[in-house]
């Protein structure tokens, strides 16, 4: 099976998709699978190929759990953090992966340790499990089990941001009882049609649909096409135009009164990081919208098989009057059905605009479990704090 069939090809350059079964690598009846729990972040170089064979040949790959992102996220925001990757073999082939790491909090003199989701605070949803194709039925209640049963020394589980479907959640449910299940914020997604004439008659909201026109007649009017919508294609034009969105985010963030959170230098760097390993594999879908050679709105895309995360975007309140997200928004979806691509997920938040542009809606879950006397205290200091929030907003 070639690599461009399953996914444009952000898995890196020495991917082995192996027929196992086929070669007798399982033998009659269960797979005997083993459990391993990984804690040297100076060697997880060494998970870099095994782990993205995985992700090519996964049942449900995102690019938030590739190696690449938990890497280079561990490399710029694991700080204090305890790695504690859960790995699962089947033999010496890796079947699945859930990455965690064990946090330290601290609230009022109080201390209590979190095994949670790596990347879970930085905007990654639909957080799972990685299982490869074949072993669906097994490996996530083995891997919950084994964490369950034989976790490091925490006071709470908290995985958060988890596919409401995905193979953690379900599994989580099944093998252990008592969990506190929170739905998330509502993540919107467009299920693609082949053409946007059709999109915009069955899925596209009425409202969006006469602003799209709207602005697209006052572009040609006043800006004489000077205005175009272009995507990134080299290692220059990437630079150059996440640097813009960086730009144009603080900008509108700072006229709030508010720091933008790409005002952090580390982020900007951990996503110049990941912004060329996927332009490099193909991966990045960034678009520009630009009048001259003035950056105007800038959208931060990565393709996963046949879907679309929109990720991240940015416009110049200087431009507000021609609707410069929502044209490049516009242009994006446009794109991606030319591709043939299947879905554009706009990701967690519940903003109108993503509202008008959705054909419907899932939500992530964040799943809590107390481990110790400390983890229950704390949760219940947690959801006693939370409920007197409601009761001073509603009034």
């Amino acid at each position: 099976v070639s690599c461009a069939s399953q996914w444009p090809s952000c898995l890196g350059s020495n991917l082995i998709f192996m027929d196992r079964f086929a070669n007798g690598h399982r033998s009659n009846g269960q797979p005997k699978i083993r459990i391993e729990l990984f804690q040297e972040p100076a060697r997880l170089q060494e998970l870099r190929e095994p782990w993205v064979n995985l992700l090519a040949d996964a049942a449900n790959p995102t690019m938030f759990i590739s190696w690449q992102w938990i890497s280079g996220w561990w490399q710029h925001f694991g700080g204090d953090a305890k790695l504690c990757i859960v790995l699962a073999y089947d033999g010496d082939w890796l079947v699945g992966v859930l990455p965690l790491m064990v946090i330290e909090k601290k609230k009022l003199g109080i201390k209590w340790k979190v095994l949670t989701m790596i990347a879970a605070e930085f905007g990654a949803d639909h957080l799972d499990m990685l299982v490869r194709r074949g072993y669906e039925g097994l490996v996530p209640e083995k891997i919950l089990t084994s964490v369950l049963n034989d976790h490091p020394a925490i006071d709470l589980f908290n995985l958060s941001s988890l596919d409401e479907n995905g193979y953690c959640a379900r599994a989580a449910r099944k093998v252990q009882e008592g969990w506190t299940i929170e739905k998330g914020e509502p993540c919107p997604f467009i299920g693609l049609e082949p053409t946007w004439e059709e999109y915009a008659k069955k899925g596209l909201d009425k409202r969006m649909g006469r602003k799209l026109r709207s602005a697209t007649r006052r572009v040609s009017s006043d800006l004489n096409g000077t205005m175009r919508s272009w995507q990134v294609r080299n290692e220059r034009e990437r630079a150059m135009a996440l640097n813009s969105m960086f730009n144009l985010h603080i900008e509108k963030w700072a006229a709030r009164g508010k720091e933008s959170i790409f005002a952090d230098p580390e982020l900007q760097a951990f996503h110049h990081e990941m912004s060329a390993k996927l332009l490099r594999c193909g991966c990045l879908r960034m678009y520009v919208l630009s009048v001259g050679g003035t950056v105007v709105a800038v959208e931060y895309n990565i393709r996963c098989r046949d879907g679309i995360y929109s990720f991240q975007k940015a416009y110049s309140a200087a431009w507000k009057g021609y609707d410069p997200g929502y044209l490049l928004t516009q242009f994006a979806i446009q794109q991606s059905m030319s591709e043939g691509l299947s879905e554009f997920d706009l990701l967690r938040g519940d903003e109108d605009y993503k509202r008008f542009w959705a054909t419907g809606v899932r939500y992530d879950q964040d799943y809590c479990l107390p481990t110790s006397f400390l983890g229950k205290v704390v949760w219940n200091m947690r959801e006693i704090s939370h409920r007197i929030r409601l009761i001073f907003n509603h009034e």
